[in-house]
């Protein structure tokens, strides 16, 4: 190629477009489009509003023509560049000169490593990856290593397909032993590549797993590397944890005891991917639950909660989230270890999604015993959700969340629990909800409070007496308001109004 910048001039109706192509520079190609269009310009006082508007259209359209030519010879020009390029690194690649192969490697990275675009597509079909995979053989040349296991990573954070053919080309067994390489920087950027792998799907996830990448990882966090691979090897062992189906137990349990101490580390960036991978391994059974348990996590977990950063507090509160969908045993160990004064905190959050997962969390609480339940009305929790529910501008989602609090209080609480939340006037804010929301998952989630509030007063009633909480309904002109959706497009909302007029028409 020629070391003089090569100039492409297309004359076309007087307008000019020049194009500017600077390869003086081996490493970098500097690309720029001139465009010194004739401006069309009208003035004439004899001309009618229609005739200007008319010369207006054609300025424009000519304009977008010329941009359209502009973007489609820019376009031409940078596949020309690339596809030159390609194969001049290619042939460097091939060459036996471990000089002329590191440069090609660099030039093939620096290409995969564009923010836009990036010829992955090209590479791929140029038979490069091949070339590269070979390379990360060569123990002696690190930098050739480091620079080929870059390019690679590029290719695997691309499309699936993409990471299919990184896999297929047998790279991974490698990238696995490289995590032993004596070169920090190869280290690093292997850890990088099998987490691209490892996050693409729970295919390549357990593939990479299941050919023993986790020890050698949690070998490299054991040997307090510097933080850049701190931080790569927590991200990468969150995408072990991650997905659905989950991966194996056995296959990512052995990580616990190591995410259990960088659950400490002073840097947010590790901290947050830490966090992460407990609450993937904790979205399960509640054999991994108790696993999360075991591990010593939880009170940290709670102290994070209040962290400054949203980042961290969004998966801690997914995982302490997790652990309250267990068994009543293992919410009542986040509830000692005081969970709730919070979650009190947090259903303020300025960010929506943290106020719907507390509020989902709650929910799940109030869901286990009634001593449970119990807790949840000690810290004042309930004022805070009919706040929520009341709320104009409130998110359905967070509503929807609340409402559930409501309904497992009503279906699982003692007479005297739901007794306190009715002195609340829980059941006007109820009702206004039914009246004004049109989202169908708020009516059936209200309608249902409803339901379970009237069941619960059957069930305490007493010989003939009448169901203690109908009076409480008729009074906010409940039953009247719940008629008013006997014709409601949903079947399941016409059933749900159907039973609930059963209970009064019973009394």
């Amino acid at each position: 190629m020629s070391d003089k910048p090569v100039n492409i001039v297309n004359n076309n109706n007087n307008n000019e477009q020049l194009a500017s192509i600077d390869t003086s520079d081996n490493n970098t190609q500097c690309i720029t489009i001139v465009d010194n269009n004739n401006e069309l310009s009208f003035s004439s006082d004899d001309e009618s509003k229609d005739e200007q508007q008319q010369v207006k259209q054609q300025q424009t359209e000519t304009q977008n023509t010329l941009i359209s030519e502009k973007k489609k010879m820019e376009k031409k020009i940078i596949e020309n560049v690339e596809k030159n390029n390609l194969q001049k690194i290619l042939e460097a690649l091939q060459s036996n000169d471990i000089n002329l192969q590191l440069d090609g490697a660099v030039q093939v990275r620096k290409l995969l490593s564009m923010e836009k675009n990036p010829p992955i597509d090209d590479v791929l079909e140029s038979g490069i990856l091949p070339i590269l995979v070979n390379f990360l053989s060569f123990n002696a040349q690190p930098l050739l290593q480091f620079e080929s296991v870059w390019a690679i990573t590029n290719i695997a954070s691309g499309k699936s397909f993409h990471t299919e053919t990184v896999v297929n080309s047998g790279v991974v067994p490698t990238l696995i032993k490289l995590l032993q390489s004596p070169c920090d920087d190869v280290v690093e950027q292997s850890i990088w590549a099998l987490g691209n792998i490892a996050g693409d799907s729970s295919k390549f996830r357990d593939y990479v797993l299941k050919l023993g990448a986790l020890q050698p990882l949690l070998q490299i966090i054991a040997n307090n590397p510097k933080i850049t691979i701190l931080r790569n090897a927590a991200w990468t062992l969150s995408n072990f944890c991650r997905g659905k189906p989950a991966p194996e137990k056995s296959l990512v349990s052995p990580s616990l005891p190591v995410l259990a101490h960088l659950l400490y580390h002073s840097d947010e960036e590790i901290v947050c991917d830490t966090t992460w991978a407990l609450s993937y391994y904790s979205d399960g059974t509640n054999d991994k639950i108790q696993d999360v348990i075991d591990s010593g996590v939880c009170r940290r977990l709670i102290e994070l909660l209040l962290h400054r950063s949203n980042s961290i507090v969004t998966p801690a509160l997914r995982t302490v989230g997790n652990i309250v969908t267990g068994d009543d045993l293992q919410t009542q160990i986040v509830i000692n270890m005081g969970v709730l004064p919070s979650l009190q905190h947090l259903l303020s959050s300025s960010k929506t999604s943290i106020r719907k997962e507390t509020c989902w969390m709650i929910s799940n609480i109030v869901g286990g015993s009634r001593s449970q339940i119990q807790s949840v009305i000690d810290s004042n929790i309930i004022p805070s959700i009919l706040k929520l529910i009341s709320k104009n501008g409130e998110d359905t989602n967070v509503k929807k969340e609340a409402m559930w609090i409501m309904n497992n209080l009503f279906a699982g609480g003692s007479k005297e629990q739901i007794d306190y939340a009715i002195k609340l006037e829980c059941m006007i804010t109820i009702i206004d909800l039914l009246e004004n929301s049109k989202d169908v998952k708020i009516l059936g989630i209200v309608l249902e409070s409803m339901k379970s509030l009237l069941k619960a007063g059957n069930d305490f009633r007493n010989n003939n007496s009448v169901n203690p909480y109908i009076e409480c309904i008729e009074g906010c002109d409940g039953f009247e308001k719940v008629r008013l959706f006997s014709n409601h497009h949903s079947f399941d909302i016409t059933s749900l109004v159907s039973e609930i007029l059963d209970f009064k028409n019973d009394e």
